[in-house]
């Protein structure tokens, strides 16, 4: 009988497949998420957690590669929740639901008052790390909007984005924080 919990060992992931030519073993996944990172014009830093860290937009993002033979990147960032975001648990749940259910590749949790939003890639042997990072970063920031789209409702969260192109642009308008500021986003008080 075969372990149920067993991966299955699927082409392209794992080991190389015997009797052929053996691989030359590839950099440690670490150094070529950095060096990925990088080639996107971004300025990657190794923080205490072991995580790759970068900015984006303003927002810090993040990519954790796996220590495992499994190698597998999560892509995330973290967003502290604060007004105009409905406090209500439940409702910010009901929102990471919906999203979660609207995405294939996101996944989006709660920590108390912080916003988790995660993109996790298994990847295969010889895997184009920029291009997977060219759409998973997009996507995680879309996903983050998404989600402060839909606990706001459409015209709050319209009304807070006009303010914001209206300061970012110098022109006079109602004073309103900027995109991301409202939420204390990546834990950012102002």
């Amino acid at each position: 009988m075969t372990d149920p919990t067993a991966l299955p060992n699927l082409p392209g992931f794992g080991a190389a497949p015997a009797g052929g030519q053996p691989e030359e073993a590839p950099a440690p996944l670490r150094d070529r998420v950095l060096e990925a990172v990088t080639a996107l014009g971004l300025q990657p830093e190794v923080d205490q957690d072991g995580d790759i860290s970068f900015t984006v937009q303003d927002q810090q993002m993040f990519v954790r590669p796996s220590d495992d033979d499994a190698e597998i990147v999560r892509v995330f960032g973290q967003w502290r929740l604060s007004e105009p975001v409905p406090e209500g648990r439940l409702e910010r749940l009901e929102v990471c639901n919906e999203v979660n259910a609207a995405f294939n590749c996101i996944k989006t949790a709660l920590a108390d008052d912080t916003l988790l939003v995660t993109s996790e890639h298994m990847l295969p042997r010889g895997a184009d790390l920029q291009s997977l990072f060219q759409v998973a970063i997009p996507l995680v920031m879309h996903a983050v909007g998404l989600w402060h789209q839909r606990a706001m409702g459409d015209e709050a969260f319209a009304a807070m984005q006009s303010a914001a192109d209206a300061q970012t642009q110098g022109q006079p308008g109602p004073a309103a924080p900027e995109p991301g500021a409202s939420f204390g986003l990546n834990g950012a008080e102002r």
